[in-house]
């Protein structure tokens, strides 16, 4: 079995450059550099959330399966001491919490994602 690596956050921080791309979800540490040209959204969001925790948004922008099932194959870690605070305290984040919060009141998933990409779209262009 292969041996866990851990980075600390200020290591993440430092993959934000183009064609280096890491993120954290859930804590684990995932290299999307080889997938980013590939990403059916564009390079963009990736590049966007590189070096960041992204935990929130991801969960608002991907099903559940893409977290099962394609994101494993990116996984290199896991972030250094779990007391270190992973949610990057910034309003966006706090804004995909809540809304996340809200659709998953009252929407199919299908809906969810239309309404979330309209939300992302109107996002970009104010």
């Amino acid at each position: 079995m292969k041996e866990t690596k851990y980075y600390s956050l200020d290591e993440v921080k430092q993959h934000n450059s183009k064609g280096d791309y890491w993120i954290v979800v859930d804590g684990g540490v995932y290299d999307l550099s080889r997938w980013a040209p590939h990403h059916p959204g564009g390079e963009l969001p990736i590049r966007y959330m590189a070096g960041h925790d992204c935990t929130d948004v991801f969960r608002a922008f991907h099903l559940p399966w893409v977290t099962e099932k394609k994101l494993p194959a990116f996984k290199i870690g896991e972030v250094k001491n779990e007391c270190e605070k992973t949610v990057q305290e910034c309003s966006l984040v706090k804004d995909f919490q809540k809304i996340r919060v809200e659709i998953e009141r009252g929407l199919d998933t299908n809906c969810k994602l239309i309404f979330l990409y309209l939300l992302f779209i109107h996002s970009l262009a104010v």
